[in-house]
């Protein structure tokens, strides 16, 4: 089986395996290493074996896991992943309240869309892709002004 790190071949394609999750491997195009990874049932994927002989796996009938809905977000969590400068609770603050406004807006579109088509459930295909222009770099003091006010 393909452990991390690795090469692979996929359709005359070169791939490097980037990690390994959930019964799944995520594949990278060593070409652009652009965009996201390629995600495959670990089971499926192609790997050389010590002699450098490509072993293409046997396609098995393979139950694929269920994701668990995870509907809470750990802002501060999320902060710590992606940052080692400190967040202030006050950006917490803000960046829930952002998000939350978000959440509002995509869920009354989606809703918007439903009705539309006809139908009575809300699914992932109601949902618009956000798309951020370019984010705005200079400070904002209103936004810290703001948040001081509703404390």
């Amino acid at each position: 089986m393909i452990k991390e790190g690795q090469f692979t071949i996929i359709e005359g394609k070169t791939f490097q395996v980037v990690r390994i999750e959930d019964e799944f491997a995520y594949l990278h195009n060593v070409e652009t290493y652009m965009g996201r990874p390629r995600k495959m049932l670990l089971s499926r994927v192609p790997y050389f074996d010590e002699s450098g002989q490509l072993i293409v796996p046997e396609i098995k009938k393979t139950q694929i896991p269920r994701r668990k809905l995870i509907s809470k977000i750990n802002i501060r969590e999320i902060a710590k992943e992606k940052t080692d400068k400190q967040v202030s609770k006050k950006a917490i603050m803000f960046i829930e309240e952002q998000v939350r406004f978000l959440c509002e807006y995509l869920i009354i579109n989606a809703d918007e869309t439903a009705d539309k088509h006809n139908h009575t459930r809300i699914g992932p295909e109601h949902v618009s892709h956000v798309q951020f222009p370019e984010l705005n770099t200079e400070v904002c003091i209103d936004h810290k002004k703001y948040i001081e006010d509703g404390l």
